[in-house]
Protein backbone atom coordinates (compact mmCIF):
# COMPACT_ATOMS: atom_id res chain seq x y z
CA UNK A 1 0.00 0.00 0.00
CA UNK A 2 1.12 3.49 -0.70
CA UNK A 3 0.81 6.48 1.52
CA UNK A 4 1.06 10.04 0.52
CA UNK A 5 1.46 12.90 3.03
CA UNK A 6 1.35 16.15 1.37
CA UNK A 7 1.97 19.33 4.21
CA UNK A 8 0.54 22.94 2.70
CA UNK A 9 1.30 26.38 4.17
CA UNK A 10 -1.46 28.33 2.73
CA UNK A 11 -1.71 31.84 2.49
CA UNK A 12 -3.73 33.28 5.55
CA UNK A 13 -6.06 35.48 3.33
CA UNK A 14 -6.81 31.84 1.29
CA UNK A 15 -7.30 29.63 4.31
CA UNK A 16 -10.59 29.15 4.33
CA UNK A 17 -11.14 28.79 0.68
CA UNK A 18 -9.05 25.90 1.13
CA UNK A 19 -10.94 24.18 3.17
CA UNK A 20 -13.89 24.54 1.53
CA UNK A 21 -12.46 23.17 -1.51
CA UNK A 22 -11.01 20.19 0.19
CA UNK A 23 -14.03 19.44 2.70
CA UNK A 24 -15.87 19.24 -1.12
CA UNK A 25 -13.15 17.26 -2.55
CA UNK A 26 -12.93 14.39 -0.19
CA UNK A 27 -15.60 12.59 -1.54
CA UNK A 28 -14.69 12.19 -5.06
CA UNK A 29 -11.48 11.04 -3.73
CA UNK A 30 -12.96 8.52 -1.78
CA UNK A 31 -14.91 7.40 -4.94
CA UNK A 32 -11.76 6.60 -6.73
CA UNK A 33 -10.72 2.92 -7.13
CA UNK A 34 -7.96 2.41 -4.71
CA UNK A 35 -8.23 5.08 -2.45
CA UNK A 36 -8.49 3.49 1.22
CA UNK A 37 -8.37 6.44 3.57
CA UNK A 38 -8.30 9.68 3.14
CA UNK A 39 -7.98 12.72 5.71
CA UNK A 40 -6.73 16.59 5.93
CA UNK A 41 -5.40 17.70 9.72
CA UNK A 42 -4.79 21.04 10.53
CA UNK A 43 -0.96 21.58 12.48
CA UNK A 44 -1.67 22.26 16.08
CA UNK A 45 1.91 24.05 16.27
CA UNK A 46 2.38 25.61 12.96
CA UNK A 47 -0.30 28.40 11.63
CA UNK A 48 -2.28 27.74 8.68
CA UNK A 49 -0.82 24.37 7.63
CA UNK A 50 -2.50 21.07 6.79
CA UNK A 51 -1.57 17.74 6.36
CA UNK A 52 -3.68 15.47 3.78
CA UNK A 53 -2.99 12.22 4.63
CA UNK A 54 -4.04 9.54 1.86
CA UNK A 55 -3.62 5.72 1.74
CA UNK A 56 -3.91 3.92 -1.34
CA UNK A 57 -4.19 0.61 -2.79
CA UNK A 58 -1.24 1.12 -5.09
CA UNK A 59 1.28 3.61 -6.70
CA UNK A 60 -0.64 3.32 -10.01
CA UNK A 61 -4.24 3.99 -8.52
CA UNK A 62 -2.77 7.21 -6.10
CA UNK A 63 -1.12 8.55 -9.80
CA UNK A 64 -4.90 8.43 -11.76
CA UNK A 65 -6.17 11.09 -9.77
CA UNK A 66 -3.68 13.55 -10.86
CA UNK A 67 -6.11 13.16 -14.41
CA UNK A 68 -8.92 14.27 -12.88
CA UNK A 69 -10.36 17.55 -13.05
CA UNK A 70 -10.03 18.31 -9.68
CA UNK A 71 -6.19 18.47 -9.79
CA UNK A 72 -6.47 20.86 -12.80
CA UNK A 73 -8.57 22.91 -10.30
CA UNK A 74 -6.14 22.85 -7.75
CA UNK A 75 -2.73 23.75 -9.77
CA UNK A 76 -4.35 26.45 -11.25
CA UNK A 77 -5.19 27.73 -7.65
CA UNK A 78 -1.94 26.58 -6.26
CA UNK A 79 0.53 30.00 -6.49
CA UNK A 80 -2.30 31.90 -5.11
CA UNK A 81 -3.33 29.98 -2.14
CA UNK A 82 0.20 27.88 -1.34
CA UNK A 83 2.79 29.82 0.28
CA UNK A 84 4.64 26.46 0.42
CA UNK A 85 4.52 22.18 0.81
CA UNK A 86 6.26 19.33 1.09
CA UNK A 87 5.22 15.70 0.05
CA UNK A 88 6.12 12.16 1.05
CA UNK A 89 5.51 9.52 -0.63
CA UNK A 90 6.18 6.24 1.01
CA UNK A 91 4.78 2.37 1.23
CA UNK A 92 3.78 0.51 4.41
CA UNK A 93 6.70 -0.98 6.10
CA UNK A 94 5.29 -1.63 9.27
CA UNK A 95 3.14 -1.78 12.20
CA UNK A 96 2.97 -1.23 15.97
CA UNK A 97 0.73 -1.91 18.83
CA UNK A 98 -3.08 -2.22 18.16
CA UNK A 99 -4.70 -3.09 15.08
CA UNK A 100 -1.22 -4.49 14.01
CA UNK A 101 -1.00 -5.53 10.15
CA UNK A 102 1.98 -7.75 8.23
CA UNK A 103 3.45 -5.69 5.60
CA UNK A 104 5.66 -8.44 4.25
CA UNK A 105 3.99 -9.12 1.55
CA UNK A 106 3.88 -5.57 0.27
CA UNK A 107 7.68 -4.72 1.33
CA UNK A 108 8.72 -7.60 -1.70
CA UNK A 109 10.25 -5.25 -4.71
CA UNK A 110 10.09 -2.43 -2.41
CA UNK A 111 11.06 0.29 -3.96
CA UNK A 112 14.68 1.72 -1.79
CA UNK A 113 14.70 5.23 -3.27
CA UNK A 114 17.68 7.32 -3.84
CA UNK A 115 20.74 5.87 -1.89
CA UNK A 116 22.54 9.14 -2.09
CA UNK A 117 19.09 11.26 -1.20
CA UNK A 118 18.57 13.52 1.66
CA UNK A 119 18.04 11.24 5.01
CA UNK A 120 15.22 10.79 6.46
CA UNK A 121 13.95 7.85 4.57
CA UNK A 122 11.33 6.97 7.32
CA UNK A 123 8.33 8.63 9.08
CA UNK A 124 6.18 7.24 11.34
CA UNK A 125 2.11 8.27 11.27
CA UNK A 126 0.34 7.49 15.05
CA UNK A 127 -3.45 7.87 14.70
CA UNK A 128 -4.82 8.58 18.26
CA UNK A 129 -8.52 9.57 19.80
CA UNK A 130 -6.36 12.62 21.48
CA UNK A 131 -3.37 15.28 21.17
CA UNK A 132 -1.34 14.34 24.23
CA UNK A 133 1.84 12.98 23.91
CA UNK A 134 4.04 11.90 26.84
CA UNK A 135 7.20 14.00 27.49
CA UNK A 136 9.74 11.60 26.03
CA UNK A 137 8.24 11.68 22.42
CA UNK A 138 6.53 14.76 22.36
CA UNK A 139 9.39 16.94 21.02
CA UNK A 140 10.03 14.05 18.14
CA UNK A 141 6.42 14.46 16.84
CA UNK A 142 4.37 16.89 15.15
CA UNK A 143 0.55 16.79 16.22
CA UNK A 144 -2.16 17.43 13.70
CA UNK A 145 -5.89 17.68 14.04
CA UNK A 146 -8.69 16.53 11.48
CA UNK A 147 -10.23 18.95 9.71
CA UNK A 148 -13.88 16.62 9.05
CA UNK A 149 -13.67 14.40 11.78
CA UNK A 150 -13.84 15.56 15.18
CA UNK A 151 -11.88 14.20 18.75
CA UNK A 152 -9.00 12.41 15.82
CA UNK A 153 -5.80 13.16 15.84
CA UNK A 154 -2.28 12.10 14.04
CA UNK A 155 1.25 12.16 15.42
CA UNK A 156 4.15 12.42 12.48
CA UNK A 157 7.94 12.53 12.72
CA UNK A 158 10.84 11.22 10.78
CA UNK A 159 13.06 8.98 11.81
CA UNK A 160 16.68 8.24 10.46
CA UNK A 161 15.68 3.88 9.57
CA UNK A 162 13.02 1.02 10.00
CA UNK A 163 14.23 0.45 13.59
CA UNK A 164 13.75 3.53 15.22
CA UNK A 165 10.32 3.79 13.67
CA UNK A 166 9.58 0.50 15.36
CA UNK A 167 11.27 1.86 19.08
CA UNK A 168 9.02 5.47 18.53
CA UNK A 169 5.93 3.25 17.80
CA UNK A 170 6.34 1.44 20.48
CA UNK A 171 7.14 4.31 22.37
CA UNK A 172 3.69 6.03 21.30
CA UNK A 173 1.44 2.54 21.26
CA UNK A 174 2.31 2.59 25.00
CA UNK A 175 -0.38 5.96 25.43
CA UNK A 176 -3.87 4.59 25.66
CA UNK A 177 -4.53 7.13 23.56
CA UNK A 178 -2.93 5.76 19.92
CA UNK A 179 -5.35 3.40 17.99
CA UNK A 180 -2.26 2.41 15.45
CA UNK A 181 0.80 3.46 14.76
CA UNK A 182 2.21 3.04 11.35
CA UNK A 183 6.47 2.93 9.88
CA UNK A 184 6.23 3.72 6.62
CA UNK A 185 9.06 4.11 3.41
CA UNK A 186 9.47 7.09 2.22
CA UNK A 187 10.30 6.85 -1.74
CA UNK A 188 10.04 10.80 -2.61
CA UNK A 189 10.24 13.53 -0.87
CA UNK A 190 10.41 17.11 -2.42
CA UNK A 191 8.84 20.22 -1.77
CA UNK A 192 9.55 24.49 -1.02
CA UNK A 193 9.32 23.54 2.65
CA UNK A 194 12.43 22.58 4.30
CA UNK A 195 12.37 19.34 6.25
CA UNK A 196 13.81 21.21 9.15
CA UNK A 197 11.46 23.76 8.90
CA UNK A 198 8.98 21.18 8.73
CA UNK A 199 9.42 19.83 12.58
CA UNK A 200 7.73 21.50 15.57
Amino acid sequence: MIVQLLEVSIAERHFDRYLELAIALKPKLEAMPGCIFIDRFKSLSRKNVLLSYQIWRDDACRTARRAEDHHRVRTTDRKKIFAGYRVRVARMADDVGPGRQDWQAARQGMACGDPEGPMPRYAVVAEAIHPELSADVRELCESYQSVYRGGRFVHLADVRDEQAGRDLGQQLSEGSAIESSHIVKIIRDDGTIERDAAQP
